[in-house]
């Protein structure tokens, strides 16, 4: 049996009224489970709360009811075994690209050697060989969301989190990034939480598909993608699958 990395029992997440508006319901009883090794990806129209969901589990926000785990724990705060990896980047200025990818073991007071080591592992396998002494300011959006998924490895996490990191990127780049993302999943098969609302995107690298409503969410579907890789978006069974998760968002538009 595939073991679970993290587990969401029946959230419920609930804004409070305020300015004369009633208490706003962003999701309420999301249930799902992310099996060690699988890049799960959840699609869903735009504020539907996957954000929010993403914080509850890497532990920034809390839910209203139900109950996000890690390990079979519950998550009570942020923890360095749940990586995140933002649209934003949220790189460090002032830090070269060595010194934002192993600010968090440097942090821990791993042993130098090591992280070091492992740091620019992961800098090559990001394509950012040459790099490692360029500050944030130099680098274009796509080399930074390399340098942030590469923070996020270097850390070792049980579980990666990704908030829509290739959103504001071109869409050459986009493409790029998604490429250089699976093969990075495929060569070290980390447990990874996707949140796309691009339906291409979620099938060009999941395993799994969970679908969500729009506001206030729950879960729709969920989709087992059994399409080699790397996948070819103009391939028959790709298309196939597009239209009918497609089919799937638009009784919600």
């Amino acid at each position: 049996m595939e073991s679970t990395v993290a587990r969401c029992e029946k959230l419920k997440k609930e804004f409070p009224a305020s300015g004369g508006r009633p208490p706003l319901v962003v999701f309420e009883d999301i249930s799902f489970e992310v099996r060690r090794g699988e890049f799960l990806v959840l699609l869903g129209p735009g504020q539907c709360g996957k954000t929010t969901l993403l914080n509850i589990i890497v532990g920034h926000d809390s839910p209203t009811s139900g109950i996000a785990y890690e390990n079979e724990k519950p998550v009570t705060g942020t923890n360095p075994s749940r990586g995140m990896v933002y649209q934003d980047t949220r790189l460090f200025p002032w830090l070269t690209v060595q010194k934002n990818v192993e600010y968090g073991p440097a942090a821990r007071g791993e042993d130098r050697e090591t992280y070091r080591k492992r740091t620019q592992e992961y800098i090559d396998l990001v394509g950012l060989t040459g790099f490692e002494k360029h500050y944030p300011v130099k680098l274009s959006g796509g080399m930074k969301q390399r340098v942030g998924i590469a923070r996020a490895y270097c850390n070792q996490p049980n579980i990666i989190l990704m908030d829509e990191p290739f959103g504001a990127l071109d869409a050459q780049t986009r493409y790029m990034m998604q490429e250089e993302l699976g093969k990075l999943w495929q060569a070290k098969h980390n447990t990874i939480l996707f949140v796309t609302n691009n339906i291409e995107e979620a099938l060009f690298l999941a395993d799994r598909i969970i679908v969500f409503s729009k506001c206030p969410s729950h879960i729709k579907a969920e989709y087992t993608i059994d399409l080699p890789r790397p996948r070819k978006l103009t391939s028959p069974d790709f298309l196939d699958l597009r239209r009918e998760i497609t089919g799937q968002i638009d009784v919600d538009l």
